[in-house]
């Protein structure tokens, strides 16, 4: 018979109850062992447990009833229902659980709560170790944090880099990328399901499928934006622009929450297996293949966007746009393609941002946009806006502030902390770090005369 590892007395006293005779059952062992894991979910301390099976044959699905009293939520049982052996390859694959407490569990349902009893354990074992508090093991605790820090700064850098374009093309914040972010995670939480989950394909190749899905999607709606509410006040003073873009993110993250429910959705995360770069001096430094993959993403996308502004006709036509619109106007620039074309790129990489968020967490939220639209405007404003280096110089302080504040100190004060970096260094640097002061162009010295 098979135990969970870790799963405490619990699983333990289900090795010394469980009736012989009913565990050696042609070969139905593993499939009671794997009922059995799940068991910490339902109950805790039970006092008695017994175990029945129902078998009909290789061609109909196995199922595993485990009943217990005692315990603090009462007396209650378990269903685990298997799928086919012939269709499984005679593998046992959960297809679905039924409880007394909870009701009826999915397949997804059954892998989270699995991933769930893995991370109690994982962090069961993380207390129970006391790690000495050498120099060296500080010095590796704070590497370790820096890597932490990597994804969250590479989902910033994504969206403050979408904000910096925007507002280098369109002189506006487009606030509703949140709603964008929000999409993409959700996008490709419904692409995976749909083809990892029910088709069996590798997580490499549905990242692979989704992401151009993911990134023409939230670029169109960006564009649709463009097209509908920002193009048509584009020449106007004042701050239309900006009550727009405040008022299209209230409606994005209201559409959002009706098309997809108030509830969080999760899932397995596409990449999670662990690499240990150091070990072996009191502090394991460890990554895992999603950091790595986020990581080298955002690297490709990096050298894309300075291949893209530098060296080709959009490019120009962007940085001629930024520096002056009147001008760029009078030598043949077609403002309006080029601000279209950006809102496009911004919306794909808001979009691709919260695909990354999702794929590397494994959480999906209506309202996950919001935070991360003014944690990467935030970064935006530290970088420079208008300074593509600079989005991602600010999204890699913003992630290192946040990491820093849970490691060392409280996590519910994050957001102070980032807040006082960013108001100490507008007060000393108004421009933000890699940013350089703008100089109005004839045009708006003439309306602002």
């Amino acid at each position: 018979m098979r135990r969970a590892g870790g799963a405490g007395p619990c699983l333990a006293l289900l090795a010394c109850l469980l009736l012989p005779g009913q565990v050696a059952a042609a070969g139905h062992s593993d499939a009671i062992g794997a009922c059995q894991q799940l068991l910490p979910v339902f109950v805790t301390n039970p006092a008695s447990i017994t175990v029945a099976t129902d078998d009909e044959g290789e061609d109909r699905p196995f199922g595993v009833r485990i009943a217990w009293t005692g315990g603090r939520a009462g007396p209650g049982w378990i269903r685990c229902w298997f799928l086919p052996r012939s269709a499984s390859g005679g593998a046992w694959q959960f297809t679905q659980v039924e409880s007394s407490r909870f009701g009826r569990l999915s397949r997804y349902d059954v892998q989270q709560a699995l991933k769930m009893l893995r991370l109690k354990q994982r962090e069961a074992r993380v207390v129970l170790e006391k790690v000495p508090a050498t120099p060296t093991v500080r010095l590796l605790y704070l590497l370790q944090q820096v890597l932490n820090a990597l994804t969250l700064a590479c989902v910033y850098a994504l969206v403050a880099v979408a904000f910096t374009l925007i507002a280098a093309a369109a002189r506006t914040i487009m606030f509703g990328f949140g709603p964008l972010v929000a999409l993409g995670g959700w996008l490709f939480l419904i692409v995976h399901v749909g083809l990892q989950l029910r088709l069996g394909l590798p997580a490499g190749v549905v990242v692979a499928l989704a992401l151009p899905v993911v990134a023409l999607i939230a670029g169109q709606g960006a564009r649709l934006a463009d097209r509908l509410v920002f193009r048509p006040i584009r020449d106007r003073n004042g701050s239309g622009a900006l009550i727009a873009s405040i008022g299209l993110m209230i409606a994005g993250n209201e559409a959002v929450r009706l098309a997809v429910g108030n509830r969080p959705r999760q899932m397995s995360v596409v990449a999670d297996a662990r690499i240990v770069l150091i070990e072996g001096h009191g502090f394991d430094v460890s990554v895992t293949s999603g950091h790595l993959l986020v990581a080298a993403g955002t690297c490709l996308v990096a050298l894309w966007l300075a291949w893209l502004i530098g060296r080709t006709e959009y490019g120009r036509s962007l940085r001629a746009v930024s520096q002056d619109l009147a001008a760029a106007r009078l030598v043949g620039v077609d403002v309006d393609r080029v601000v279209g074309r950006t809102f496009l790129l911004g919306g794909a990489l808001g979009g691709i941002g919260g695909l990354a968020l999702v794929a590397e967490y494994g959480v999906a939220d209506h309202l996950m946009g919001g935070a991360i639209t003014f944690k990467a405007l935030t970064a935006a404003l530290l970088g420079g806006l208008g300074s593509v280096p600079g989005a991602f110089a600010g999204g890699f302080i913003i992630a290192v502030v946040e990491t820093a504040a849970a490691g060392y100190g409280s996590a519910a004060w994050r957001d102070v902390y980032v807040m006082a970096v960013l108001v100490a260094l507008l007060v000393f640097r108004p421009q933000g770090l890699l940013g350089t002061p703008r100089q109005p162009s004839p045009e708006e010295q003439l309306h602002s005369g």
